[in-house]
């Protein structure tokens, strides 16, 4: 079953689990070299006085298997938004609606923060986005 794990995961554990997910979704994007970011970073970044990310871990059955990761950008025209930066779901799990709850968690998070949009990129030749956009042409 599918949970978000976010308050279950102490600040150390969820650095981890992100760092892992991060070198899976390089992996994935044969990218593999362009992980140089330490798990101290990450610790110092996202939970320092000043965070400068957040992040939501999927679980399903206790077991860490996906996350996004995001931060706040700032428009001169518009104010604040929300830029996702990662989204990433395990391959044995994918299929199951779990990256489009990590997305729509984090666009709930905007909307309640008051933020005009989240953006994001989106490396052509995934599966999800060649399926977002089959979706959008049906």
């Amino acid at each position: 079953m599918f949970s978000d794990a976010l308050n279950s995961y102490s600040r150390r554990q969820r650095c981890a689990v992100a760092a892992s997910f991060s070198r899976e979704l390089a992996d994935y994007e044969r990218q593999r070299d362009g992980v140089v970011i330490k798990e101290e970073t990450l610790i110092k970044d996202g939970f320092g006085s000043q965070p400068k990310f957040r992040s939501l871990i999927a679980e399903w059955d206790g077991q860490a298997i996906g996350y996004a990761l995001f931060f706040h950008f700032y428009s001169s025209c518009k104010g604040s938004g929300i830029f996702l930066e990662d989204l990433f779901v395990r391959e044995a799990f994918r299929g199951r609606g779990i990256g489009r709850a990590l997305l729509s968690k984090v666009a709930r998070i905007a909307r309640q923060e008051g933020s005009y949009s989240v953006r994001w990129e989106v490396q052509s030749g995934t599966s999800w986005w060649e399926w977002i956009s089959s979706r959008r042409k049906s």
